[in-house]
């Protein structure tokens, strides 16, 4: 008899445990309707044993058998950041920062916005990675797959075969929420079911009208996007949009500083610009 449930969960959300985002797991687990479970990666800025020990029981006494909340911390190494996820310690954080293997089955390690150019800053992990963010919704933008990040994926996967994708969120606000999903089949929802199906590459994550699957594979609309070439044309115009978009907005931030707007004003000022160009 197969009792197996159907879970749906995002991938790399920050609650009020990072600084720069506001969201309380109460609030989220309401705003929950259709995922069942969730994947945090807080900011290790702050970070102390006490906070940490706070973060793990929030987790704790937010979950039940259709929510559940999985801790983890985002830990910067040079200019790279590391997810570390899972049923983790605060020593485990503190074994990762020190650039040592935390070898435990119920815990992930995965390469928050990958760029070629930090290979560099994260090979001593490499051997031992257990994915990389495909794409960053946050970094990458929701419109189009960054299709050149495959090249990446293959790069990596010569050094570590084994090396899982996944799209992330990087949900600091309920702006995106539910723009991603990661889907996975589970016989009970338990951080220790969820990660060993994630190990395993029996999973899949969808944006819109896209799929990554866990080994890597991308398609559109049901269709591999290797025999989509024009996605290719799409996603490096689209990467220019942001970087030109991006340019605009720093531009409007200097004149906010010129003209001495400040505090709220500033803020809503700002989003009002943002939202003017959509999801950019």
């Amino acid at each position: 008899m197969n009792n197996k449930i159907t879970a749906k969960g995002l991938f790399h959300v920050h609650s009020e445990y990072s600084a720069d985002s506001n969201l309380k797991l109460i609030d989220i687990k309401r705003n929950s309707n259709g995922f069942n479970f969730f994947i945090l990666c807080e900011h290790e800025y702050g970070l102390t044993r006490k906070k940490f020990a706070d973060f793990l029981n929030d987790c704790k006494s937010h979950s039940n058998k259709g929510c559940l909340f999985i801790p983890g911390i985002e830990i910067k190494i040079g200019n790279s950041h590391l997810l570390l996820i899972g049923n983790i310690s605060f020593e485990d954080y503190l074994h990762l920062k020190n650039k040592k293997r935390v070898n435990k089955k119920d815990t992930l390690l995965v390469w928050a916005h990958p760029e070629e150019n930090e290979i560099k800053e994260i090979s001593s992990f490499l051997p031992f990675l257990d994915g990389i963010e495909l794409w960053n919704l946050l970094h990458d933008g929701t419109f189009v797959f960054p299709v050149k990040k495959l090249r990446l994926l293959r790069r990596l996967k010569k050094s570590n075969e084994n090396i899982k994708a996944f799209i992330g969120s990087d949900l600091h606000n309920f702006e995106f929420f539910k723009k991603q999903s990661l889907v996975l089949s589970v016989k009970r929802l338990a951080i220790e079911d969820v990660i060993n199906k994630i190990k395993k590459g029996e999973f899949f994550s969808e944006s819109g009208n896209f799929k990554v699957l866990g080994n890597g594979s991308v398609e559109f609309k049901g269709k591999p996007i290797a025999k989509l070439p024009h996605l290719t044309l799409l996603s490096c115009l689209y990467k220019l949009y942001r970087r030109l978009i991006q340019l605009v907005i720093n531009i409007s931030g200097g004149i906010l500083d010129f003209l001495g707007i400040k505090g709220k004003v500033r803020k809503r000022l700002i989003i009002i610009f943002r939202n003017s160009f959509g999801d950019y």
